[in-house]
This record gives C-alpha cells, structure tokens and sequence, in this order.
C-alpha cells in the first residue's frame, strides 16, 4: 500500500489523524461551542443568539440595547478569589508511604529524607516561578470561570536566567603596582539557560478530543490544534522525531494561503486577523490508531531515508475478518504532529503519556463537558437585560410626548416641523372650530412599576442561581438594617462550599498532575544531584480555601472560648491554636512565633531580671534592717546618756538639798517664834 510519505499525497496515517478530526471537531460544533459562543458573547456585552428576543423589536431602532453584564462580575468575582489562593500553585511533598516503612526508626535516615524533601519543593517551586506559573495560573483560572473548563500542556522548555557575577578588573592591569589596583573589582550580568518543565495554558478553542470519555488519558485520544508560521515550522528542523522533508513540503504547501479554513474557531483574538503570518495549521494528535497505518508509515519513512524495515506487516488480522484497520482494534498509542497535509513528526508513545490536562469548574454527571458561573447565570441575566430593556423603552414613551395631528388645521404647518416648545404658540386655521380636534396626545400607559418588580425578583436570582452571593464582590443589596457579622460569617462560609467543588476540581486536574510530572522530570533529570526520594505530591488549594474561610473562623471561635474560660488553658496546646491562625491568614508563623530556643532565650533573661531584682531587693532589705539596727542602737545610746545625765542632775541636786538642810533646819525655828508673836 502506497503511503506518500515522500511526496505531498495524503498517508493513510494522516488520513486517519484528519477524519479522527472531522469527527471530533463536528462532535464539538454540535454539542459544546454554542455554549462557549455564548458565554464569549457574554463576557463581550453581546446578546446570546440562541434566545429569541425578549420582546418585538428588542434593540432596534430607537429601542433600548442596554447589556447588564451580570455575567462578567460574577466571573471576576469567582476568578479574582480563586487566582489569590491558587495564583502560587499551593501543594505539598509527603514521604512515600513505602520510603516511611524503610526508615521508620532510623532518626538520622528520617532528617536527611526531610532534608531532601524541602530541597525538591524548593526547586519546583524555582521551576513553577521560571515558567511564570502565576500568569499561566490565571489564565487558566479565567478560562475555568468563563467557559466552565481549562486546558494546559506539559512541556520543557528552554529558560534564560540572568544573575550578576562578581569581577576583578586588577588582572587587566599587570603593569600598575598591587597598591593601585585595590578594590578594582565589580559586577557584570551574565546568562545561562537550562531547561525547565512547565504547563502553559492552552485554549479551549483549541482543543479537539473524544467525548465519549471524560479522561483524556483513557479516550481514543485528542488533538492540539494552533497556527504557525513557516519561520515557527523551520525551528522543528533537527528535533527529535521531526521529518525534514516533511517540514519543508508543508511550508512549500501553505505558501501564499494566508486566510486559512476555519479562522473562525480559532481563539477570539485571532479570528478577525487579515493576511496572517502564521498561516500554517498545525494538528499535534496524541492518542491511538491502528496498527497497520502507523507500521505502514514507518515502513515507508526509514525506505525513504535508505534503511529497511525489519518487521513485517500482518494484515491478515483484520482482511481475513473483511474489517477496516480502524474497526480491527488493533492500536498502539502514538505521538504525530501535521502541518496542512503532511505528519511533520512521528513517534510511538510507548509509555501512553498524554500531556494535556483538562479540569471543569463543575462536575456534571454523565456528561465530559464542564459548566461554569456563566452557564448557571444566563437565563437571569438574559431575564434581567430583557425587562431593563423594556423599562427604559416604555420610560421613552412616557416621558417623550407623542401627538396626532391634521395638518390642514394648522395656518402654519412648518410650525409642526419645530416641535413642541415651552411658551410657542400654533395658528389653528379658521375653518378648525375646535383646537382639539387639530391635535390630539394620547396617553401611554406606564408600566415601569410592573417591570421593577420582575427586575427586583431576578435581581435576587443571579444569586442564588450561581451561588455567588454579591458580599464576595464587596457589595450588599439595599435592606432596612445591615447585615450582622453573623450572617456575613455564614454568607462567606455558604459560599465557600461552592468554591471548594470548583477548588478541588483544580487541585485534582491541574495542581497535583502538573507537579508530579515536574517532580517525575526533576528525578529523572542526571543534571539535578540533590533533593531526590519517594515523595508523593499533594494539591492544597481545596484546603488553603477551607483555611481562610471556614477553619479560621472556627479557630478564632475557640480561642475565644479558652481566653474565656481559664481552667482549659492549662490542657490545651495554644501556641498550636496561633500557628494555626496564622497559617489560616498566609502567613507563615516562623516568621511572626518565636521559636523554641528563642522562648529560652527569653525565659533565660527573664530569669535573670528577676534573680537581679530579687538581689536588689534583698540587698535593700539588709540595708533596711542594718539602718533599722543602727538607728535602735543609736537610741539606746542616746536614751543611756539621757538617763546618765538624769542620774548626775539627780545626784547634784541632792547635794544641793543636802548641802542646804542645816540653813532650813536653823531658820526654821525663827519663822515660828516670829509666827507666834
């Protein structure tokens, strides 16, 4: 069977790639791009086409084409809450539980694993920063939001990284003495590049896959399309497992077509684009075909480069059966890329790896496509756009007067043509007995009340149907007493539960398959020495989410109750309670917790002050008490000589007495005599 390889006639491995295409891409128009289409038109004010009109005539005219983008807040609300959680691809490494048994009780063996455990989280966390993971993140993010599904690719890339280096001048100065030449040193910027794994995003236009099965992994396989130019094609040239010629006869074969087929499901951005430079459609398939076509190709490619091909090709397994090769079931799993008609590239995939990965914002049962806030909001958004319409149209009628007139009641009929002024007056002809009968303005029923009740209703509704309440975005309805801090806990906490779905889909879909294969790359990669083991990586978004909304309000709860409540303190773990909080916030409680030997430190001074106080006091207290003793002793003294100097005044006085007792006792009897005469 004749293949083509070496020509531009189509192979019956392209063949196949291409109707494996048609299908899916037909399977695709049918059941999933209208939605998209409309969810695009939503983000982009634009009507949804496949709703009739709210009413006659709707934005026609003079009528009122208002767009409420409710739409576009509630995914912004969703994506701005999300990217702050996700934005850093929170995830864990956690020790095989294999690697655990070997070493359980071996302290030094357990210390080195953790070691190089950090040392790996470390390095893809490098790795997730180099491939500017935070951008590739919100782009997905918003995807996820928009259309209700998300798509990225692994892949490893080439990655510049510049640092400065340090340089001495001296050595370029051999002729001026040693003294001179210190300090002549600097910095210079140099590069290096390395190679790096990452997950770009990929869009969902872009993407064509077998919707009979929800895991790409499994399905009959899927299919990246997107647009190259010949310059792009030629950087393939010299790659492994890239056809140079093939290269070179797709380029030949797209010259000059510079408005592809199907422009209009390329992404948005693209699909205006006039006279295009990357005017080359490249399929890149990932998945199985049958046997005979891939052998037949190989067959074919190694005669055109000379070789021979060692196997030989059984067709009877499925000619005997009178089956074609697609109805046979024989498969393999293969890797082929195409530019326009040609397979520039060829390889098995042995291993059955595929490298996109693809994540719903909602898990809808039984069906392999995903929904998303706009899916859930368009028919009251559609509800609400229809009847704000109607409101101001009806609003433009009432507050604009509308007249029927005769004219030929009118002397001046150009008067007509001026309009209705304040203060103008009309010439009635003569033959017009009645003014009223010239004009007459009817009265247009105002129904606005009507529809600010409906508009009220569905206000409400958005949500309620996208479970998005407006105190996410900042913002409450108009009520008679505000919200207490109760009921705005459990509006967060409520909403939280909806987000957790969204969130574990992205810790499951996207988070843990993409750091395992740059975990599986980095243990494969002989370049890296340091940091490798058994590890197992773990998504955190589901549970960084349930952190800061659920778990630290519940925290805060309990610590609140033991501050209240003295006698549980001594049987609780409180420094646990505040490392938690922290965590709970995205801070990281090192930084803000002192540490164990900080704590030691700390006590150690404290013991010090207090064992320094303690011997002031002491010291003040046997000052106090020798002042005490002295002062007492001084007292006595003084109280000695008090009653010593008494003792002696006593004594002088008793010699006085003494010493006068005979001149009392000879004048004594002359007072009596002289008393008796």
């Amino acid at each position: 069977m004749t293949t083509g390889v070496g020509s531009t006639t189509i192979t019956a491995l392209s063949q196949f790639i291409l109707d494996r295409y048609k299908t899916w891409k037909a399977n695709r128009e049918q059941l999933i791009e209208p939605k998209w289409q409309a969810n695009l038109n939503s983000m982009r004010r634009v009507d949804d086409v496949r709703k009739k009109q709210f009413k006659s005539g709707e934005g026609t005219d003079w009528r009122s084409d208002t767009f409420l983008a409710i739409g576009k807040t509630k995914v912004f609300g969703a994506f701005a809450m999300l990217s702050e959680i996700l934005q850093e691809t929170p995830f864990i490494l956690k020790p095989s539980p294999y690697e655990d048994e070997l070493i359980e009780n071996d302290p030094e063996a357990i210390k080195e694993r953790d070691n190089n455990m950090e040392l790996m989280e470390e390095k893809i966390r490098e790795q997730l920063i180099d491939r500017n993971s935070p951008i590739e993140t919100m782009k997905k993010l918003l995807s996820l939001a928009t259309y209700g599904l998300c798509f990225s690719v692994y892949d490893v890339d080439k990655v510049e990284r510049k640092y400065y280096r340090t340089v001495n001048y001296a050595s370029d100065l051999e002729e001026i003495p040693g003294e001179y030449t210190e300090g002549l040193s600097g910095f210079e910027l140099a590069k290096t590049s390395v190679m790096v794994p990452g997950h770009p995003y990929v869009s969902v236009w872009s993407m064509y896959w077998d919707m009979e099965e929800d895991n790409l992994q499994k399905g009959a396989g899927y299919l990246h399309r997107e647009m190259n130019s010949p310059y792009d094609l030629k950087q393939f040239k010299g790659k492994a497992f890239y056809i140079d010629d093939a290269i070179d006869r797709a380029i030949a074969q797209c010259a000059g077509d510079q408005n592809p087929e199907d422009a209009d499901k390329l992404p948005p951005g693209q699909r205006q684009i006039k006279d295009r430079i990357k005017n080359i459609v490249v399929k890149r398939f990932f998945g199985r075909v049958p046997r005979v076509h891939a052998e037949e190709f190989e067959r074919d490619l190694m005669e055109a480069r000379g070789s021979s091909y060692p196997w030989s090709i059984n067709y009877a397994s499925w000619e005997d059966a009178g089956l074609l090769p697609e109805e046979s079931g024989d498969d393999i799993e293969v890797v082929a890329v195409m530019a326009g008609d040609e397979v520039i590239r060829y390889a098995r995939n042995k291993s059955g790896f595929r490298p996109h990965k693809k994540c719903p914002w909602e898990i809808v049962l039984d069906e392999t496509i995903g929904e998303g806030p706009l899916d859930n909001v368009s028919e009251v958004e559609y509800t609400l756009n229809g009847m704000t319409r109607a409101f101001l149209d009806n609003k433009k009628l009432t507050g604009n007067m509308i007249s029927f007139v005769k004219k030929r009641f009118f002397a001046n009929q150009a008067q007509l043509t001026e309009g209705i002024k304040p203060g103008m007056q009309y010439d009635v002809a003569n033959e017009c007995d009645d003014a009223r009968k010239a004009a007459f303005f009817p009265t247009i029923p105002d129904v606005g009340e009507t529809l600010m009740n409906g508009i009220s209703f569905f206000w409400q509704l958005k949500d309620t149907m996208t479970m998005l309440p407006e105190i996410l975005q900042g913002t409450t309805l108009p009520k008679s007493k505000p919200d207490t801090a109760y009921e705005i806990a459990k509006l967060g906490e409520n909403a939280a539960k909806y987000f957790g779905m969204a969130l574990y889909c992205y810790d499951e879909y996207i988070i843990k398959p993409e750091t395992t294969d740059i975990y599986h790359y980095n243990m494969n990669d002989p370049g890296i020495k340091r940091g490798k083991g058994n590890y197992i990586c773990y998504a955190m978004g589901y549970k960084s989410f349930q952190d800061r909304i659920t778990k630290i309000n519940k925290l805060l709860q309990l610590m609140a109750l033991v501050l209240s409540t003295p006698s549980t303190q001594n049987i609780l773990k409180l420094r646990r309670h505040i490392e938690e909080i922290y965590k709970a916030n995205g801070f990281d409680p090192d930084e803000f917790l002192k540490s164990e030997e900080e704590m030691a430190e700390d006590e150690r001074k404290r013991q010090e002050m207090v064992a320094q106080e303690e011997a002031k006091a002491r010291q003040l207290m046997q000052e106090q008490t020798d002042q005490k003793k002295q002062l007492e002793a001084t007292k006595a003294e003084g109280k000695d000589k008090v009653n010593e100097g008494e003792f002696q005044r006593r004594i002088i006085e008793k010699a006085i007495d003494i010493q006068n007792e005979p001149k009392k006792e000879a004048n004594e009897p002359k007072k009596s005599v002289s008393k008796r005469k």
